[in-house]
């Protein structure tokens, strides 16, 4: 696919609500702080995306956990497949407005305030698409915006669901046989591979 096709696609998947107000900047976290649970970090996938960090940590959740967020945030790394900072600066110019380049308060407003609006946060993953795509989560969940995100990240990759229009997970496997072969039925490889390789390779994601 077109690589600026793809970039269309991806700025049609941004549905951010710029009418509400900028809070004032946090001062940390939310209290139950990060876990591998967090939709701003899965230390499988921080490991994965950088290789200093295979390089110099290796496969220590602790000690991933602990660079994120001494390090990760302020460096604007992304550590999940639901939350790319840099998408979210683009995504959300108010945000830009209020924050400038103080990246952890970009991982701050995503968890108290980002997801409660349905602010898109990556290029996999639009609320708005996915609840108007599946009705058993709009029944479920109705309009608690926040749920769709957990869903997502706790089972919509596994069940090979579509979350925005750029990226479709049964169309990749198809197109890609070289990721079937590395990666099998585990679905949410293929989500990750499209963010870290696939997209600038410009592989085919969607039936066309």
């Amino acid at each position: 696919m077109n690589c600026f096709f793809t970039l269309f696609l991806l700025i049609a998947c941004i549905s951010a609500t710029f009418g509400s107000p900028v809070p004032e900047k946090l001062s940390q976290l939310e209290k139950r702080g990060i876990t591998d649970e967090s939709p701003i970090f899965k230390a499988e996938f921080y490991l994965n995306k950088y290789a200093d960090l295979q390089q110099k940590i290796g496969n220590n959740k602790k000690a991933l956990r602990n660079h994120f967020e001494k390090y990760g945030m302020a460096e604007a790394r992304q550590g999940s497949i639901l939350f790319n900072v840099q998408y979210y600066d683009l995504a959300n110019p108010d945000i830009r407005a209020a924050f400038g380049n103080d990246y952890k308060q970009y991982y701050n407003h995503f968890l108290k305030y980002g997801m409660k609006e349905g602010r898109q946060s990556s290029e996999v993953f639009n609320v708005h698409y996915y609840k108007e795509k599946y009705a058993d989560l709009k029944k479920a969940f109705g309009n608690d915006l926040k749920k769709y995100y957990y869903h997502f990240m706790e089972y919509g990759m596994k069940e090979g669901r579509q979350a925005c229009l750029a990226f479709n997970v049964q169309a990749y496997m198809e197109y890609n046989p070289d990721l079937r072969r590395a990666f099998g039925g585990d679905l949410e490889k293929y989500y990750e591979h499209w963010i870290n390789f696939g997209l600038n390779e410009g592989r085919r994601a969607v039936y066309v």
